[in-house]
C-alpha cells in the first residue's frame, strides 16, 4: 500500500508505465474499441473514465516534448456525419492542461489511422468509457530532460 496513489491506478499499470521508454506509446481506450485483438499489450481499467485514468497517468507520466515531436498525444477525428459529446473535449484538456498547461496540443487521426497507431503502441489500456472518441494516445517523453 502506498499513499497518494490515484484508486484508479493499479500495480500492472504503475509497471507498465515503468517500463515504458522515450518515445513509446501507450492507447487509453473507451469500452467500445476492439483493444484486445489489437495490442501487443493489453490492460484493463474496468469502471474508469478516460478522464480519470488519463489523470491518474499524468500525474506520473512525462510527455513528449516539442523537441521531439510536434504533438504528444492523438485522438481519433470524429467521422463525418456522427458526433462527439461536447464536454469530452474540454474535460480531456483540462487534465491535460493540469500537469502542464503548455503541453503542446493533441492531433486529431483519422479512424482508421488511429487504429493503426493504437495498434503500434506499446499496450492498450482499455477503460469503462462509453462515450465516443474518447480514445487518446500518449507519447512518453524524458523524465529527466536535464540530465
Amino acid at each position: 500500500m502506498l499513499k497518494n496513489m490515484p484508486k484508479v491506478m493499479t500495480p500492472e499499470i504503475m509497471t507498465l508505465l515503468m517500463e515504458m521508454g522515450h518515445s513509446d506509446e501507450i492507447a487509453l481506450v473507451d469500452a467500445h474499441f476492439p483493444g484486445y485483438s489489437n495490442a501487443k499489450r493489453f490492460y484493463r481499467a474496468a469502471g474508469v473514465s478516460i478522464p480519470e485514468i488519463l489523470d491518474a497517468i499524468l500525474y506520473f507520466f512525462p510527455l513528449e516534448t516539442k523537441l521531439f515531436a510536434d504533438k504528444p498525444a492523438f485522438m481519433m477525428a470524429v467521422v463525418k456525419g456522427d458526433s462527439m459529446d461536447p464536454d469530452l473535449m474540454g474535460e480531456i484538456e483540462s487534465v491535460f492542461k493540469k500537469y502542464d498547461p503548455d503541453y503542446g496540443g493533441i492531433e486529431k487521426l483519422e479512424r482508421m489511422k488511429f487504429m493503426e497507431r493504437a495498434r503500434n503502441a506499446f499496450a492498450i489500456i482499455s477503460t469503462g468509457e462509453t462515450r465516443k472518441y474518447s480514445n487518446v494516445i500518449l507519447t512518453k517523453g524524458l523524465a529527466f530532460p536535464d540530465f
